[in-house]
């Protein structure tokens, strides 16, 4: 254990052989390097980095809108600010866009499911429930579909009070 550890996370904690991880993208790489088969990030060293940024790009870009609306979401209708919800909205509809750029010529973003995936998918979960539309996003919406169809997804429902 990271001494002093303890004080800096309350929540999820991946703890294995003395191996003590916090933080969801960080626990999703421990855990593929740990356990490599199935594969779930390229093996090639430009394939991977770029796989690590889409995962930063999520959790720096994406997940904070939608954590921003499911909060205002959250509040009686009379505090919640539709400043924030439309400069929320707005900013999801451009990273949309993106996503739909990429997802053009593949089904996942790494052409393979990968922990790129993995971090995207209980955000786009969260999508509809915050008033978010995907129908703009034809290739998006269907890669939404693909991850919630996984048999993995019944744990991420669970997390989201499904």
């Amino acid at each position: 254990m990271v001494p002093g550890a303890e004080s800096l996370w309350e929540g999820a904690v991946l703890v294995e052989e003395g191996a003590w991880v916090y933080e969801s993208a960080l626990c999703n790489e421990y855990l593929e390097e740990k356990y490599p088969t199935p594969a779930l990030a390229p093996q090639e060293p430009g394939a991977k980095a770029q796989m690590r940024l889409w995962v930063e790009w999520c959790n720096s870009q994406f997940v904070p809108s939608v954590i921003s609306l499911r909060y205002e979401g959250r509040k009686p209708a009379a505090e919640r600010s539709q400043e924030k919800i439309s400069h929320n909205k707005d900013k999801l509809r451009t990273l949309l866009a993106r996503l739909e750029e990429r997802l053009q010529s593949r089904d996942y973003l790494m052409d393979d499911y990968s922990v790129a995936d993995i971090a995207f998918t209980p955000f786009l979960a969260m999508c509809e429930g915050v008033g978010v539309d995907l129908g703009a996003f034809p290739r998006t919406a269907q890669w939404a579909e693909r991850l919630k169809r996984r048999e993995s997804f019944e744990e991420v429902k669970i997390g989201l009070g499904a």
